[in-house]
């Protein structure tokens, strides 16, 4: 019996640490703005990390992996999944789809500071490099 409630305890435990799903899906996103995005990329917005403080446009890593190429390779990367939802997934759970030899560094506060119509700009952006 103290072993059902120690394991009870414990799958409690675990649902509660469980993140909720994003909000926004990629459905809910209107079209991009190349150059909106470009900014977001490169300055951040309402207060959210500046995507260039940790990623490289080039060929060079950084704190985060290269995103040269990035918008020709997100939709061959997690099978049926588009570019723009892996994109999408990418930025709102960055834990989810780790590049081998990275960490998980990057915040996960983004859909609390940036708008559908933010996100629709970065992945344009992204898609575009």
């Amino acid at each position: 019996m103290r072993q059902t409630i120690i394991l009870l305890l414990i799958l409690i435990a675990l649902v509660a640490c469980k993140k909720e799903d994003p909000k926004i899906t990629v459905s809910d996103l209107p079209s991009g703005n190349i150059e909106s995005g470009a900014k977001i990329f490169n300055d951040g917005k309402n207060d959210a990390t500046a995507c260039s403080s940790c990623h490289r446009t080039d060929d060079t890593d950084s704190t985060g992996p290269s995103l040269a190429g990035i918008g020709n390779r997100a939709g061959e990367r997690v099978e049926d999944q588009s570019a723009d939802e892996y994109l999408l997934e990418s930025i709102l759970r960055p834990a989810r789809y780790l590049v081998t030899g990275f960490s998980t560094q990057m915040p996960s506060d983004y859909e609390d500071k940036l708008s559908a119509q933010d996100f629709a700009d970065l992945i344009a952006y992204l898609k575009s490099l």
